[in-house]
């Protein structure tokens, strides 16, 4: 491989950011490691093609399969901080998404879920651990979202609303009662977010409810028009919370593409939409008060 093979494997700059950021490493300390100024670091981060050498080098850094951050097969993320922005990196290109995280997509939460996200985020991740990167980097997901307002496919699945509403929006069982009752009275206020969304949807936004339960493991499809991505994950915020342990992945490789496409499709036909969605989610609320 050669400097000019690089052109054809688009995205490093993106790839080697989201790593960085999971590792925790700075700019100046990644451009310390890769013997490149700080604005040289930038400049591949934005898209400017790198030497062959500094990206040996940067894999070398981060404890990477060359062949990761050129985008080849699967890339694989032990950090919920570094999938979030690799996740934000393929949303901010893509024109239509299909979310199944949860029973709360970000994307589309109320501005009472935002306020109380700092708190979701410190509760959720290990013990000592500074939330402010990751917390930016969701917010910065959401807000490109807003920018560019691609379509959205939002599903969620009825047995994990009612365990949201049972437990609340809270990522520990061991709050102090007080805290139980506000995130459950959260939990409640969002679903009905959710319920109002389905009744009046904005436009490019769809909801569509299960009944049947899911997997706790997520998937996502973000379609753009040069490929399709697809990211699967543990890691979630609101119901059942995990910013703590897990392997998520994403991929471009087209049978798992096309496996899951089929599944968003299938899921999509058998769930319920509407005014008969929103009329589940109200009850489900009422039942829970």
């Amino acid at each position: 491989m050669s400097d000019d093979d690089l052109d054809r494997y688009p995205g490093i700059g993106e790839r080697l950011r989201a790593h960085r950021l999971g590792l925790g490493l700075s700019a100046e300390a990644m451009a310390e490691r890769l013997r490149v100024s700080r604005t040289a670091l930038y400049r591949y981060e934005r898209g400017e093609p790198p030497k062959l050498p500094m990206l040996e080098r940067a894999a070398a850094v981060l404890g990477l399969p060359l062949g990761t951050l050129l985008g080849v097969g699967v890339e694989w993320f032990a950090s919920p901080l570094a999938f979030f922005e690799r996740l934000r990196q393929v949303e901010e290109v893509a024109e239509q998404l299909f979310v199944l995280f949860g029973p709360l997509s970000l994307l589309l939460t109320s501005d009472d879920y935002d306020a109380l996200m700092p708190e979701l985020v410190a509760e959720a991740l290990p013990p000592g651990q500074d939330p402010a990167p990751l917390l930016a980097t969701l917010r910065r997901r959401k807000a490109t979202w807003e920018r560019r307002r691609p379509g959205v496919i939002s599903m969620l699945s009825l047995p994990e609303v009612e365990r949201t509403l049972a437990d609340g929006i809270a990522a520990r069982h061991d709050l102090p009662p007080a805290v139980q009752a506000a995130r459950r009275a959260a939990a409640r206020a969002e679903i009905l977010h959710v319920a109002r969304l389905a009744e009046a949807p904005p436009r490019g936004v769809q909801i569509g409810l299960l009944l049947q339960s899911v997997p706790t493991t997520g998937f996502s499809l973000a379609r753009a028009r040069r490929e399709t991505a697809l990211a699967v994950s543990p890691f979630r915020l609101g119901g059942q919370s995990n910013l703590a342990t897990g392997i998520a992945l994403v991929t471009s490789a087209p049978d798992a593409v096309r496996l899951h496409d089929d599944v968003a499709e299938k899921l999509w036909r058998e769930s319920i939409k509407g005014d008969a969605a929103a009329g589940i989610l109200r009850r489900a609320v009422a039942a829970a008060e």
